[in-house]
C-alpha cells in the first residue's frame, strides 16, 4: 500500500517523535511511505530529499517565520505539498494536524485519487483547550477559523485517530463516525534497554527527556520536592532538551542537583540514557494532559527503566494493567518527596521493574500502533 503522511511541522521537530516513526513503522510493515515536512531554515527554491529508514523523507522551503511553521502554518511549502500530493496516487493519506495547512494535500489526493483520509487529532485545540491559552492577536486573525476548522476538518476526513478516551468522546459527540484510539509506540530498536550502570558514584539519577521552558509548570512540584535538604546529595536530576534558565535553576534551587546535557539523538547517542535510575513523567491533571498521551513514555520504557509517575487521563487505566514498573505518586510534593526517599532506601528493585517496562514497551512497538490503523482503514474499506 502506498501511504502519505503530511506532517504539519519541521523536520525533526513540531511532533516528529510521534509522526515520523508511525511512518517508519508503516515501512517496516512492507508500505511505501511518502513523508512530507518542512525545512527550518528561511528558503525559498531547496527541496530536500532524502530516505530515512525506508521513509522517502520530502522537506519544502518556506519564506515565513519558523514559529509560524512550527503551528502548521506555510505559503511556499503548501504549495509544494499540494502539487506533490496532485501528482502522486496513494491509497492512505494521514494528516497529523489536518485542521491546520497540513491536511489540504490530503484531501486533494483522496479527490482527484479516492485515498482513504485519515486526520489526527493529537490536542484539545478549540475553546476550552489550547485556544484559551492563546494570545489576543491569535484569537483575533485566527482563532475563529482554529476553532471551526478543528472540527469540521474531522467531519469530513474518512477516519480519526485520536490519542485518548477523552478525544475520541469529543469526536463522537460531534458527529465524527469512525474514530480510533491509538496511543503512541515504543522505540524498541532504536533505544535498547541499559542494564549496566555506568555512572561512577551512588547517588540516584532521575532523568527527564524533552525539558522546555514549558515544562517547568509541569514538573514544579518535582521540581520542588528535588531540593529536599533530606536527600539533596544523594540524587541527580539529569534533563535532555533545552537548557534551563539560570532564573529557574535558582529558583527551584537546582544548583548541584540538574545535569543538562542537551537534545539527545536516539540514533546516535542513546548510551547518554546508561547511567538513568529512574525517568520522571509529571504533569498536572487537566483538560490539556488528559486529551493527549505522553510520546516519552515509550522512549522511557524502551530504554528499560523503572517511572515515577503521576497517573491522568487514559494512563490511569494503562498503569492499572500494568503496574509493577512504575512508581505512582500523587501531584504534590509531599507525596513526591516521600517517594523519592523510598528509591534512595532501596525500597524498589529498579533493575527488575526496568526488565519489566521493557517487555510492556516491546507489547506496545511502533509497528504494533501502525498496524493498528492499517487494519482501522482496511474495516472501513470494506464496510463501504
Amino acid at each position: 500500500m502506498k501511504v502519505l503522511y503530511s506532517h504539519f511541522g519541521r523536520e525533526g521537530k513540531d511532533g516528529w517523535g510521534r509522526s515520523f516513526y508511525m511512518a517508519k513503522a508503516m515501512a517496516n510493515l512492507g508500505h511505501e511511505v511518502v513523508f512530507l515536512t518542512n525545512i527550518e531554515k528561511f528558503s525559498f527554491f531547496r527541496i530536500a530529499k532524502k530516505n530515512i529508514h525506508n521513509v522517502k523523507v520530502i522537506a519544502f522551503p518556506d519564506i515565513i517565520p519558523s514559529k509560524l511553521k512550527s503551528s502548521g502554518f506555510g505559503l511556499l511549502s503548501i504549495i509544494g505539498k499540494i502539487l506533490y500530493s496532485a501528482s502522486h496516487k496513494f491509497d492512505l493519506v494521514i494528516a497529523d494536524c489536518g485542521h491546520r495547512s497540513t491536511g489540504l494535500p490530503c484531501k486533494i489526493n483522496r479527490f482527484l485519487y479516492k485515498s482513504t483520509y485519515f486526520s489526527e487529532w493529537w490536542d484539545y485545540f478549540g475553546a476550552g483547550g489550547y485556544y484559551d491559552n492563546k494570545p489576543l492577536l491569535f484569537k483575533i486573525l485566527y482563532g475563529w477559523i482554529e476553532k471551526k476548522a478543528e472540527i469540521n476538518d474531522k467531519l469530513n476526513a474518512d477516519g480519526v485517530i485520536v490519542l485518548s478516551e477523552l478525544m475520541k468522546n469529543r469526536a463522537l459527540q460531534n458527529g465524527v463516525k469512525n474514530v480510533i484510539i491509538v496511543h503512541g509506540g515504543c522505540l524498541i530498536n532504536e533505544i535498547k534497554a541499559s542494564r549496566f550502570n555506568t555512572k561512577n558514584d551512588n547517588k540516584i539519577n532521575f532523568c527527564y527527556i524533552g525539558m522546555a521552558e514549558s515544562e517547568i509548570i509541569e514538573l514544579d512540584p518535582f521540581l520542588k520536592a528535588l531540593s529536599n535538604p533530606d536527600f539533596k546529595n544523594e540524587i541527580r536530576f539529569i534533563t535532555f532538551g533545552s537548557y534551563l534558565r539560570p532564573q529557574i535553576i535558582e529558583k527551584y534551587k537546582l544548583n548541584g542537583i540538574v545535569e543538562e546535557r542537551g537534545w539527545i539523538d536516539y540514533l546516535k547517542n542513546v548510551d547518554k540514557l546508561d547511567d538513568v535510575d529512574v525517568y520522571v513523567q509529571i504533569r498536572r491533571n487537566n483538560i490539556l494532559s488528559i486529551a493527549g498521551w505522553p510520546n516519552k513514555l515509550g522512549d522511557y520504557m524502551s530504554n528499560g527503566k523503572p517511572i515515577l509517575l503521576f497517573p491522568y487521563g487514559d494512563l490511569v487505566s494503562f498503569i492499572s494493567d500494568n503496574p509493577d514498573g512504575f512508581i505512582t505518586v500523587n501531584y504534590e510534593i509531599e507525596s513526591i518527596s516521600l517517594k523519592i526517599k523510598e528509591i534512595i532506601s532501596g525500597k524498589y528493585d529498579l533493575l527488575k521493574m526496568g526488565i519489566i517496562n521493557r517487555g510492556i514497551a516491546e507489547k506496545n512497538s511502533w509497528e504494533s500502533k501502525a498496524l493498528e490503523i492499517i487494519k482501522f482503514r482496511n474495516n472501513l474499506i470494506y464496510e463501504k
